[in-house]
């Protein structure tokens, strides 16, 4: 290029206005953000600090702790329901894979885990590494299941090498996996056909996800800092007691400001020890120009206490979670508590999302292998792969007045009867009816053996109590 092709195009560089005060460098500190290349945002080196960090926290703070526990815990876990339309073969499809993945035997390698407790491990783990893999495998001729977490997706077990353990081709896509073996000292590569890796907020450009805590971290490690502080300061206070002082000017021998250890030491005969003052019933004197003074510690302050708060609030903040949910719910009335309820529905429904497409891999490699054992029938009717997730039951502070209001939508027409059933029991109305048929069945024949009036134990069999339609007199509460 010749100079003066050079010069031009330094020349034509785009030059800042600044007429928005947030595009200015020097604006609220230095601009500090090396790269706006999303796939080298975060080094090998930047997760690695990420993971020891993270799981610092989560074992030696308790708030940290106490969030990761309840983002599990909100969420749950999701259980599937067949939509083909051969009915018959959706109930039979169910029970066979819930008989073979509820069983830790069959469905994880190490026997550890189940389907329910394996989505909370999974949960667990992304939430604080960021992601954790699923590797679909075979034992016998049944589906088998391996889980791994984030570090050991790497070439050497500490997060590092090449897309830190993710191969990709031109276009993006992951085709392979590093799993690091610890046992041999040595990573192998699984294809990406076999491999669920459960990670949020997916970013098509970085293959590997971020931990929940990564903005949290900071204000984390402040907060625990600050308590450690204030707990040293109130233990060197308890330590201390007692201090010993004398007037300005007093010519009496002795070390102004004599510390009084809590248990006697070894200060000669008649020397003054808090156990010698509060332990005796008898007076004691003091030298003259001589006095004792307790030593308190008004810490923390108000300030101080407001400032923890905020720290609180922003770890609450840095996990998606309102601060009232997450820590104290008490500060809400009883219309801020169903407002935050529902915000958490919607929450929980968004993480649903990101879970569902590996649910279903893992719904379709049990089903897979069970028709091809000979061990079920594929479906006359659709693809054996069409599965709906069925999360857990909302959390409402209103359980009678939802439950009453949802039955009149289901019987004014309103409101799918399946949708009632499969959010509240997690069934069909099928199902539902099979059951009551099963409990009719065997009323009779209790009825029968034990020559009772027909019907005398089905009065209330069949739930005919009607709740009536809510009025608009209905207290809130």
């Amino acid at each position: 290029m010749s100079r003066r092709k050079k010069k031009q195009r330094i020349a034509a560089a785009p030059v800042s206005a600044w007429g928005v005060e947030a595009t200015r460098p020097d604006f609220g500190g230095l601009l500090t953000w090396p790269t706006l290349d999303s796939r080298r945002e975060l080094t090998p080196w930047d997760q690695q600090t990420l993971y020891k960090s993270a799981r610092s926290l989560y074992y030696n703070c308790g708030r940290i702790r106490k969030a990761v526990e309840l983002i599990v815990n909100l969420q749950g876990w999701a259980m599937p329901q067949p939509c083909t339309a051969d009915e018959n073969w959706n109930r039979v499809a169910r029970a066979h894979f819930l008989r073979h993945v509820m069983n830790p035997f069959y469905f994880d390698s190490s026997g550890a885990l189940n389907f329910v407790t394996a989505q909370l491990w999974l949960e667990q783990n992304r939430c604080i590494d960021g992601d954790a893999l699923c590797v679909m495998g075979r034992y016998a001729d049944r589906a088998s299941f391996s889980f791994y977490k984030a570090p050991q997706i790497s070439e050497d077990g500490y997060g590092h090498g090449a897309n830190t353990g993710v191969v990709v081709n031109a276009a993006g896509r992951p085709v392979s996996y590093s799993l690091y073996d610890y046992e041999r000292g040595a990573a192998r590569d699984i294809p990406a056909g076999a491999c669920w890796l459960y990670r949020h907020n997916p970013e098509p450009s970085y293959p590997r996800g971020v931990s929940d805590l990564v903005a949290a971290i900071v204000n984390a490690r402040d907060l625990s800092e600050i308590a450690g502080y204030l707990k040293a300061s109130l233990k060197l206070t308890a330590a201390i007691g007692l201090v010993e002082t004398k007037k300005e000017g007093d010519k009496h021998p002795g070390v102004r400001g004599q510390l009084f250890p809590t248990a006697p030491a070894t200060m000669g005969e008649g020397a003054m020890t808090v156990a010698r003052m509060v332990g005796a019933s008898s007076i004691t004197s003091l030298a003259p120009g001589r006095d004792v003074k307790v030593v308190n510690d008004n810490r923390p302050g108000p300030n101080s206490k407001a400032f923890m708060d905020f720290l609180i609030a922003d770890l609450a903040h840095s996990v998606g979670l309102d601060p009232t949910v997450l820590y104290d719910s008490t500060q809400l009335g009883s219309a801020g508590t169903r407002f935050d309820l529902a915000k958490l529905s919607r929450w929980a429904q968004k993480r649903l999302q990101w879970r569902m497409p590996g649910l279903t891999r893992i719904w379709r490699h049990v089903i897979a292998l069970e028709i091809a054992a000979g061990r079920l029938d594929p479906p006359t009717a659709g693809r054996f792969d069409e599965v709906f997730w069925v999360p857990c039951r909302d959390m409402t502070i209103d359980v009678g007045r939802i439950a009453t209001s949802t039955i009149n939508l289901v019987r004014e027409g309103l409101m799918s009867p399946a949708a009632f059933t499969l959010a509240t029991e997690g069934r069909l109305p099928e199902d539902v009816d099979r059951e009551k048929a099963r409990r009719l069945a065997n009323q009779r024949a209790l009825e029968r053996e034990f020559d009772l009036p027909p019907g005398a134990l089905r009065q209330a069999a069949l739930g005919a109590t009607d709740p009536g339609p809510l009025s608009d007199n209905t207290p809130a509460e």
